[in-house]
């Protein structure tokens, strides 16, 4: 197992960003603008919940970077919005003030999953009696062989 989503300051942030930013967006007008906003908002803090259920420090930074990357996609989404007089000018600033919180976050997250994966430690702590396996456990002809 990897890390629990639910203890993750980050992923709390972007959740509550979401619902924010999925409320406003009710107002929007164009179906095809609101169905990428609300798929690009989704995709934040989905990313976390899926790189954190991973064993793999690798496989969390991978999708840290797509929230990441979602969050910027959001980030154009709103401007446009604004300048297409879509929303106000002033629920775009509120929402960005709240998105910045949130890619401030996942942009320090990112790095101290990189710093995991540079030194070599992992966030991960398993228990030995769950991974105490036999050799012929893990490789039945070694022990079928005697070696």
């Amino acid at each position: 197992m990897g890390r629990d989503f639910r203890k993750l300051d980050v992923y709390h942030k972007a959740y509550a960003f979401v619902v924010e930013c999925y409320a406003c967006s009710n107002s929007l007008v164009d179906a095809s603008f609101t169905s990428q906003l609300r798929r690009a908002l989704l995709s934040i803090p989905l990313n976390i919940v899926e790189g954190s259920a991973s064993r793999s420090t690798k496989v969390l930074r991978n999708h840290l970077s797509y929230s990441y990357a979602s969050a910027k996609e959001v980030e154009v989404l709103l401007c446009l919005a604004k300048d297409l007089a879509l929303l106000s000018d002033s629920v775009v600033q509120s929402l960005l003030l709240q998105l910045d919180d949130v890619k401030k976050m996942l942009y320090g997250f990112l790095r101290s999953v990189d710093d995991e994966i540079d030194t070599g430690k992992t966030a991960f702590v398993y228990s030995p009696k769950v991974f105490s396996r036999s050799a012929s456990a893990i490789h039945p002809r070694r022990s079928a062989r005697g070696t």
